[in-house]
C-alpha cells in the first residue's frame, strides 16, 4: 500500500510540473500576459490615461530558472507624451508590433507604469494551443482525482484487511486458550520434524493443526477423532493410504468425524474438508481446526 501512495505521489507531481511547464510556455508567448494586462486596465480604467506612443527600440530578454530557459520575452521602449511632456518607459505589452510602430497605450496616473488598453487578438494557432492547454488540464484533473479514489480503495481494502487479520489473529487467540484451559496442557510442548515430514512424504502441515500436534497430547487428540504425529494410526499413514485412493497431494487426513468421514486439511488453508473416493474433496462446517475441537468438547 505505501509503494501505490508513492507511486501516485510521483504521478501527481510529474503531472503538475507538466502542466506548470507548459502554461508558462503558453502564456508569455501566445498573449496570455498581454490579455491579463488588458484584462488589469479594462477594469481600472478610471486609474489610466490613454495616449499615443512610439516603440522606439525592441529588445528580447530570456526568462530562465538555473540554465533552463522557460520562456522568452519582447520587451518594447517606447516614447509618449503626457501634457506636452515628453516620457520614455519600457513595457512588454505589445509583442506584435515592431520597432517604429505606433500604438496606444495605458499610463497609470499616479506611477506612470504603462498597460496594453487594446485587446489582445489571438491567431488561430494560438487559440488551438489553448484548447489544447485547456483539455490538458482538465485531463489531469480528472487523471488526479481517479488516482485520489484508487487511492482511497486501497486504503479502505488494506484497512478492512488489515481489521479482519486482527480479528482472526485474536480469534485464533482465544479459541488456543480456551483448548489448552480445557485439557490443562499449559506446560505441554512436542518437537516436530517439519522438513522430514515434507521430504519423505510430501505432507506439509499447516500451523493450525501444526499447533495441536505441538501442543496436545496424543491421547487427547485420539479421543477428539484427530490423529496423532506417532503411533500406529498416523497423518502420514492414513495420508499415504488414502492417496492411493485418489487423495490430492496438497491435502493431508487429520481424522474422522462422527460418522466415519475423513477429515483432510489442506496445506495452504485453515478450512477442514471430507474426503471420499466417489465425491473427493468437499468441505465441511468447520472453518479452522479449533471450531471442530471446540465443538467437540462442548
Amino acid at each position: 500500500m505505501r509503494d501505490i501512495n508513492i507511486s501516485i505521489k510521483a504521478i501527481n507531481k510529474i503531472l503538475y510540473v507538466a502542466i506548470v511547464a507548459f502554461v508558462l510556455t503558453l502564456i508569455p508567448n501566445h498573449g496570455g500576459i498581454q490579455s491579463f494586462e488588458y484584462g488589469n486596465y479594462y477594469i481600472n480604467k478610471e486609474k489610466y490615461n490613454i495616449v499615443q506612443a512610439e516603440i522606439t527600440d525592441v529588445k528580447n530578454f530570456e526568462i530562465d530558472y538555473r540554465t533552463i530557459v522557460l520562456f522568452e520575452l519582447k520587451k518594447e521602449k517606447v516614447r509618449y507624451q503626457v501634457d506636452n511632456i515628453c516620457f520614455e518607459g519600457y513595457m512588454i505589452g505589445y509583442p506584435e508590433k515592431n520597432k517604429g510602430d505606433l500604438i496606444q497605450v495605458a499610463v497609470n496616473k499616479k506611477n506612470s507604469k504603462l498597460k496594453r488598453c487594446v485587446p489582445y487578438n489571438f491567431s488561430p494557432d494560438d487559440k488551438k494551443l489553448y484548447e489544447i492547454a485547456f483539455e490538458i488540464v482538465v485531463g489531469v484533473l480528472l487523471l488526479t482525482v481517479l488516482l485520489h479514489i484508487i487511492a482511497k480503495l486501497f486504503q479502505r481494502v488494506e484497512k478492512r484487511k488489515l481489521e479482519k487479520d486482527s480479528q482472526e489473529s485474536y480469534d485464533y487467540a482465544y479459541e488456543k486458550n480456551k483448548i489448552i484451559e480445557k485439557y490443562h496442557v499449559d506446560n505441554y510442548a512436542r518437537q516436530i520434524d517439519e522438513d522430514a515430514l515434507i521430504q519423505q512424504y510430501h505432507i506439509c502441515i499447516n500451523e493450525d493443526y501444526m499447533w495441536c500436534l505441538m501442543n496436545l497430547p496424543d491421547t487427547i487428540l485420539v479421543d477428539i477423532g484427530l490423529l496423532p504425529i506417532e503411533g500406529e494410526k498416523t497423518i502420514v499413514s492414513e495420508t499415504l493410504e488414502l492417496r492411493k485412493k485418489g487423495l490430492p497431494l496438497q491435502y493431508y487426513v487429520i481424522g474422522q468425524d462422527a460418522e466415519l468421514n475423513y477429515l483432510c486439511q489442506c496445506t495452504n488453508s485453515s478450512q477442514l474438508y471430507i474426503f471420499s473416493s466417489n465425491l473427493g474433496i468437499t468441505k465441511t462446517k468447520y472453518l479452522n481446526i479449533y471450531d471442530y475441537i471446540l465443538a467437540q468438547i462442548k
